[in-house]
């Protein structure tokens, strides 16, 4: 075998028994797919400036998170490609509700504005956040790159021999 095919099998053995290095790589290429296409300008243009890193600081590790515990619930089954997009839909609003909610956190006195904002009206406004700043949109499609990533490694095929 040539040097290319032990790396390569290297790597894939690495994505299918380490679900840190699975969820981090599936973060990070799905990060990049949003910055290529210019989405992350768009949620940045949305979130006026000052707010998208303190919305990033908190998303991208709870989306990181959710991915892990689902990855090793389903570790060793054979997941379908739309259940997986559903599931990063979902936890990719849903990680967007807390991060939308929590960014407030970094700005000065942002615990007291925290605080006061524990309104039914204000918590009402909060849902519409997460549509705008395109988080399911990224859960989907980091669900997806998860799928992809499983299959190339070999997940639900037979074992390759080395």
């Amino acid at each position: 075998m040539t040097n290319l095919t032990l790396i390569q099998l290297d790597i894939r053995r690495l994505l299918l028994n380490n679900r840190f290095i699975l969820s981090g790589t599936a973060l990070i290429i799905t990060f990049a797919i949003f910055s290529i296409c210019q989405l992350n300008y768009f949620i940045y243009t949305f979130q006026k400036g000052n707010y998208y890193l303190s919305y990033q600081t908190v998303f991208l590790p709870l989306m990181f998170l959710v991915f892990q515990y689902y990855i090793k619930r389903q570790l060793a089954s054979h997941g379908t490609w739309y259940a997986i997009i559903i599931f990063g839909i979902l936890s990719g609003y849903i990680s967007g509700l807390i991060a939308a909610k929590f960014n407030i956190i970094f700005v000065p006195y942002g615990w007291r504005i925290f605080l006061n904002s524990i309104t039914v009206d204000h918590c009402l406004f909060q849902f519409f956040p997460p549509l705008l700043f395109l988080s399911w949109l990224f859960g989907g499609l980091m669900g997806y790159v998860v799928y992809i990533l499983r299959k190339w490694a070999g997940h639900g095929t037979t074992a390759r021999t080395a």
